[in-house]
């Protein structure tokens, strides 16, 4: 795989497997566990590629009477104290607010620094987040994603950060190979992913990017 800043990574196409799930079904199982009268949030943004996930989530929460409240992270303001003082709070829409008994994390690829610092001031008031502030960086950069894994000793496609139009099609043959696929560093729901059967593709798609 490779990666562009145009910074793309390369993958070896013939080494990717590709799982087709239905995510949101699935994720909505996360909301088995919590009992009845738990109140849960979920931290997401205003992007609309993201309501369907929003709804299956309500959905399930209804089946179970769970508080089920979506909120976004523009509209909170953190609040740190110093030594000897409480951990802070967290006032959302000018308000003081009860804590929610867990956060759904689901900003994807737009998460930015004020989601990071909101989830991040949630666990310093011992409020759990799924997924942690922690994990969410590091699968915001893929690049960096794979490296973690790799050093897990995980199986990983041969991935390769690249940078056009400086990396040549030569190269990318040279290291990683065609067929492959490029994808940008940072991004979700499956866009900015193209495939590339032989030089010729990756030189077309490198112009093309570089362009726009």
């Amino acid at each position: 795989m490779v990666m562009t800043t145009h910074h793309f990574l390369l993958h070896s196409a013939a080494l990717i497997l590709i799982f087709l799930t239905r995510a949101p079904d699935c994720n909505a199982l996360a909301l088995i566990r919590p009992s009845v009268d738990k109140k849960v949030w979920m931290l997401g943004n205003r992007n609309t590629s993201m309501e369907y996930e929003r709804d299956r989530f309500l959905e399930e929460a209804q089946k179970k009477s769970i508080d089920f409240t979506l909120v976004h992270s523009s509209e909170f303001h953190t609040v740190v104290s110093g030594p000897g003082a409480d951990r802070g709070s967290i006032i959302y829409k000018n308000e003081a607010v009860s804590l929610p008994d867990v956060v759904l994390a689901r900003t994807g690829s737009g998460t930015g620094t004020v989601s990071i610092n909101v989830l991040r001031q949630f666990e310093r008031l011992n409020v759990p987040t799924l997924p942690n502030s922690a994990s969410i960086e590091a699968s915001m950069d893929k690049m960096y994603a794979n490296q973690i894994l790799a050093q897990a000793g995980l199986p990983i496609p041969k991935t390769m950060l690249a940078r056009l139009p400086e990396t040549s099609a030569e190269l990318v043959q040279k290291v990683v190979g065609f067929p492959c696929v490029l994808k940008v560093v940072t991004g979700s729901l499956g866009k900015g992913v193209h495939l590339c059967h032989n030089a010729k593709e990756f030189e077309n798609l490198s112009e093309m990017l570089c362009s726009v």
